[in-house]
């Protein structure tokens, strides 16, 4: 690999973490601290990342807004667009129609596009399962669980997000555990499902997570 493919690569795998997180994600903070080393070992920046990926202006914009941000500032902002299309188009067509900041904010606000769409009551477009209990989930196995802890009168609820430590530990943004329940002591129980098959996509950053 020569080395402006190398740089190709670094730069595609920020444009990767942009779709999936939004512009918050260049926030020093928020980067992962692997890419930045990497990154800084070629001699690039966070500035030259937003100018290499053209978001240099919805970046700023970001920074200048990100302080001002309310969950209610997100909902009166977000409602308009609800209204126009009569459901609660995907994050990505947010940041495909220069609204990234807004997608930025939910998560730095510490909320979920899951708790965008219960304001609206808009799951049109959603890949949830939805549990016996009528309860939202990420997957099937988590549907599954919950319908196990559902049928034995256990309560129980989504999964919230990590502890700061985290962040600290991996330079991961953020991380959400997958449910919580009570046990017979009203004790909470945080609970992670890992089922990643061997060799499957992600195996070793999968692996790392677990341990």
């Amino acid at each position: 690999m020569t080395k402006n493919s190398s740089i190709e690569s670094l730069i595609e795998e920020c444009r990767k973490l942009y779709d999936k997180k939004g512009i918050s994600v260049f926030l020093y903070k928020n980067f992962d601290k692997t890419l930045y080393f990497k990154l800084y070992q070629k001699g690039f920046k966070i500035p030259d990342i937003l100018h290499k990926l053209g978001i240099e202006n919805e970046f700023r914009e970001f920074k200048l807004n990100n302080a001002r941000w309310t969950w209610p500032k997100i909902i009166a902002a977000v409602k308009p667009i609800v209204e126009r299309h009569n459901f609660l188009p995907p994050a990505a067509w947010f940041q495909a129609n220069k609204f990234g900041h807004i997608v930025g904010a939910i998560y730095v606000q510490g909320k979920t596009w899951d708790d965008l769409r219960k304001e609206f009551n808009s799951y049109e477009n959603s890949s949830f399962i939805v549990s016996r209990n009528g309860m939202r989930w990420r997957s099937h196995p988590e549907a599954s669980l919950s319908n196990f802890l559902y049928t034995r009168g256990i309560e129980h609820e989504r999964g919230k997000r990590y502890p700061d430590s985290y962040s600290e530990q991996t330079g991961q943004t953020y991380g959400y555990y997958d449910l919580h329940f009570t046990d017979n002591q009203k004790r909470t129980i945080d609970l992670e499902i890992w089922g990643e098959k061997p060799n499957g996509h992600g195996q070793d950053h999968y692996e790392y997570k677990k341990n």
